[in-house]
């Protein structure tokens, strides 16, 4: 729909206006691959048109054109301007004869704009028929898929002598519209493939032609032009072939011309220009376009020269930049250079000398730079550096250099390393070995290199450094320290304890009755003009565990007892002998103890140390004349508590050992201990229910006692 709305491109043509495309250009759509890919092409019959042959290009009927020619008629170039390649249709042969060319363009789902241009020329002879049998040239635009036509994208000339924008040919009875630009506004149909068709037709009655010519130019997407400080006002211009122009200023403040070029004061800032083009009466919708005029920015960066006496030549690089590149340089005066026009000339002189450089875009804009060069005196430079310095300790070092000089300054240290100030007149300098190093520099500045040297002597320093037997160690425990000799007095700082001697010994031995971090710092005091030097270390001592041992209860020979210890995560337990436990790595722990005797336990803490304390208790295990019963039993057969049993720890007699059910029915009936029940009743298995048991036993001291109680029989 070619209609006013606010578009997101511009849609100008200007003489030297550099273009953008703002959407990927469909492909061949504007024939400057040289060739017909991607058009489709039909003949027929006028008139009504009617193509109903899918012919491909046929020669001297749908003809790629380019060259400097023109049409014979209309004398307009037969390539549309800014082009290589436009297509004739048609020619001026009678017959009526009709021609075709169809382009499908699938508009991008992601797009809210998307606006073809296209340009056409058309040259008519004037029968003076009826208006049914006149020649014509139509453009069609419509939904390849449900055929629905673009609004505003249909445009049908029918010849006649009073065509608005038509002009009459030097051949008699002929009619001609030179190139004009139309648009075709696919926006509404987003993600849908549109048929664009181009058709031509000579008049119905076989005597007279009709041809046109198209192109669709991509360039036409965005245009704009730039502005430059130095230039006052720049022109815009808006396409041909539009009966009227309405241009505003930006933002549609005001209207500012009513013609299809216009000249404004060059903004301060990049604007953008509205202008509203109205066609002739009849072809095409009123639509908007924007011109913007964007800034041109040329940056010259001269800087002015101070040489050394005996410089004769230097070169002049003004590393301009800007976006309208490549760029023209004019350098004067003359006086010395190289080049007047290079972009990088040399300059050869004998004295003070100033230069100028005018820097030109590819639109115009320029920037004017000068550089002065100034002859100074030879530089000298003299290192301040101190005799002797000491081993490792950061010393300053400077150099100065005659006035009106400001070089970069390059240091070699001879094995020493810049701490501070690297490339500047000051720095810090560090050795690490001793010994007599030369200390070189180099000064630059605008052509001058100036060198210097001096000696410095390094004074060694004592490294003092000792290597402990274990950073860990329990209350009480000896750790050694190994010193590596060295010349000088050496001086402790020892958490906790207070050592004086000055000369050297190793190992030196070191204990702690109580348990924390204890620091040791080792110091050794060498030249009494360096700092003394001190190495630190930390040793973690640890308390011994506590392994008391607490038997929480009374225990017949061959039951169970409880053993436990103090629990503390970082404790490792080993309880002994081993076979009298289950698990003997826990605080507390489960044991079957089969005759009196001692049982130990040692506690390792889980640091390097292994601290370790031992323990020992005395178990004596009492005869016991109780007999126990399991509350429940489970006779499936897998091997574990399928039968319910006496547990007997003692030395008991058993005199009757019964089972009934809830009836009082006796189920199994046995006088030893060593038996129990499987479940059964005569080979039949019971059910899971709750059942009673009785016993009755003979201890030791010969009194007959008895036990009853209920139990669980689970499947």
């Amino acid at each position: 729909m070619i209609s006013i709305r606010t578009l997101l491109v511009l849609l100008l043509l200007h003489s030297g206006f550099s273009y953008a495309q703002s959407v990927n250009c469909p492909p061949n759509i504007d024939f400057e691959a040289g060739n017909y890919s991607s058009w489709q092409f039909f003949t027929g019959s006028c008139c009504p048109i009617t193509t109903p042959t899918n012919s491909g290009a046929v020669g001297g009927i749908h003809v790629l054109t380019t060259g400097s020619g023109t049409d014979p008629y209309g004398g307009f170039p037969v390539v549309a301007p800014g082009g290589v390649y436009s297509l004739k249709l048609g020619n001026n042969s009678t017959g009526a004869q009709a021609e075709r060319a169809r382009y499908y363009v699938h508009v991008p789902t992601s797009t809210t704009k998307y606006i073809l241009i296209f340009r056409y020329a058309v040259v008519f002879q004037d029968p003076g028929h009826p208006v049914a049998d006149q020649p014509r040239f139509e453009v069609k635009a419509y939904d390849s898929a449900t055929g629905v036509g673009v609004q505003c994208a249909t445009f049908d000339f029918v010849a006649s002598s009073v065509l608005p924008g038509f002009k009459q040919s030097t051949t008699n009875g002929v009619w001609y519209k030179e190139w004009t630009t139309a648009s075709l506004d696919l926006s509404d149909f987003s993600g849908k493939t549109v048929a664009v068709d181009f058709a031509t037709g000579d008049c119905a009655q076989g005597a007279h032609f009709g041809y046109g010519y198209i192109d669709l130019d991509c360039k036409l997407f965005e245009s704009f032009t730039y502005k430059c400080n130095n230039i006052g006002s720049v022109n815009l211009t808006a396409p041909p072939g539009f009966q009227n122009y309405t241009w505003y200023s930006p933002g549609f403040g005001s209207v500012v011309g009513n013609t299809q070029m216009i000249t404004v004061t060059t903004p301060a800032t990049g604007s953008i220009y509205p202008v509203v083009l109205a066609p002739y009466p009849g072809y095409g919708c009123p639509d908007t376009l924007f011109a913007e005029v964007r800034s041109s920015i040329i940056q010259s960066n001269l800087n002015d020269l101070v040489l050394c006496t005996g410089a004769t030549s230097t070169q002049l690089d003004p590393k301009a930049t800007g976006n309208n590149g490549p760029f023209t340089y004019e350098w004067s005066p003359s006086t010395g250079l190289s080049c007047t026009t290079c972009a990088v000339p040399t300059a050869s002189f004998t004295g003070n000398m100033k230069y100028a450089v005018k820097i030109t875009d590819t639109v115009g804009c320029y920037d004017v730079d000068t550089v002065t060069i100034t002859i100074v005196p030879l530089m000298q430079t003299d290192i301040e550096a101190p005799d002797t310095v000491c081993q490792n300790t950061g010393v300053k070092i400077r150099a100065v250099s005659t006035p009106g000089h400001k070089p970069k300054y390059y240091w070699d240290l001879d094995g020493g390393t810049i701490a501070k100030g690297n490339l500047t007149d000051s720095i810090v300098a560090v050795w690490g070995t001793p010994g007599l190093k030369k200390v070189y520099v180099l000064a630059q500045s605008n052509g001058c290199e100036i060198p210097d040297s001096v000696y410095v002597y390094v004074r060694p320093a004592p490294q003092p450094f000792f290597q402990a037997s274990s950073v860990y160690a329990c209350v009480g425990d000896t750790v050694s320290l190994n010193i590596t000799k060295e010349n000088g007095f050496f001086y402790w700082k020892v958490d906790e304890k207070d050592l004086t001697d000055t000369a050297y010994v190793s190992p030196v031995k070191l204990a702690w009755n109580k348990s924390g971090e204890k620091k040791i710092v080792l110091g050794i005091q060498g030249d009494k003009k360096c700092p003394a030097k001190e190495f630190s270390r930390s040793i973690f001592v640890r308390d011994f565990p506590d392994a008391t041992i607490t038997l929480k209860n009374d225990f017949c020979i061959g039951g169970v007892s409880t053993l436990s210890a103090k629990v503390h995560p970082d404790y490792i337990y080993d309880w002994r002998p081993v076979l009298y436990f289950l698990n003997n790595s826990t605080s507390e722990v489960q044991a079957e103890i089969p005759e009196p005797g001692y049982v130990t336990l040692q506690v390792t803490d889980r640091w390097l140390t292994r601290c370790t304390t031992k323990d020992s208790i005395y178990a004596n295990p009492k005869e016991c004349c109780d007999i126990m019963t399991p509350d429940a039993f489970t006779p499936n057969g897998d091997g574990r508590n399928d039968m319910f049993k006496l547990i007997t720890p003692g030395t008991q007699k058993v005199l009757s050992f019964m089972v009934a059910n809830r009836r009082g029915q006796v189920l199994y009936k046995s006088e030893s201990r060593d038996g129990g029940w499987d479940g059964a009743y005569k080979g039949v298995a019971q059910d899971e229910d709750t059942y009673m048991f009785f016993i009755e036993y003979l201890c030791e001291d010969q009194e007959i006692r008895t036990k009853k109680g209920t139990f669980h029989l689970i499947r």
